[in-house]
């Protein structure tokens, strides 16, 4: 979702582990220790200047941590929790906020009427709608979607490597792709 509203990531710096330990038990009762993450904490640069931190976590005691977070050079866009953000608020440097239902009507006021109709086919406004209708449509066309999947991966596949070898991947090979 980050790629597809800010474009191209440009570089990744991430940590991901197994923080909890859990342990689970096979069919004959033993203890089996989980081979999963369950805290995964990235910070994304993309190529046009936007620099977002991606936090989430089932490891930490009381409320999960999972929340969108979006930093630019004149405020911030957070996206409460959840892997979609559902109800995004702008914040500027003086303090100004601006709620969903406003920020959403400027965003559309902006658009001209080919622009809404390229942005939200058929009128559709619900995201995970309008990825089925462009998957749909792909298909039927015999076209590429509008965002690679594969593309898309890339970023997960760069926040495993950030983790990894402990360093940052702004000359990563799959970013050149």
């Amino acid at each position: 979702m980050a790629a597809f509203t800010f474009g191209e990531v440009d570089e990744v710096y991430a940590k991901v582990d197994n923080l909890k330990q859990f342990q689970f038990s096979d069919e004959h009762d033993n203890l089996v220790p989980a081979t999963v993450e369950d805290t995964s904490i990235a910070t994304l640069t993309f190529k046009n200047g936007v620099m977002g931190t991606w936090i989430i976590t089932s490891a930490a005691p009381g409320r999960r941590i999972s929340y969108n977070s979006y930093h630019g050079s004149r405020g911030s866009i957070y996206g409460g929790s959840g892997t979609y953000p559902q109800a995004p608020q702008l914040q500027l440097w003086n303090d100004a906020i601006t709620e969903p239902d406003e920020l959403q009507r400027m965003y559309m006021e902006s658009l001209s009427e080919e622009e809404k109709g390229q942005l939200f086919p058929h009128g559709i406004t619900e995201g995970v709608t309008i990825e089925v209708y462009d998957f749909i449509r792909a298909v039927a066309q015999r076209t590429r979607p509008e965002l690679d999947g594969l593309k898309a991966q890339t970023i997960c596949e760069a926040i495993y490597e950030s983790s990894l070898y402990l360093r940052d991947f702004s000359d990563f090979w799959i970013f050149k792709s």
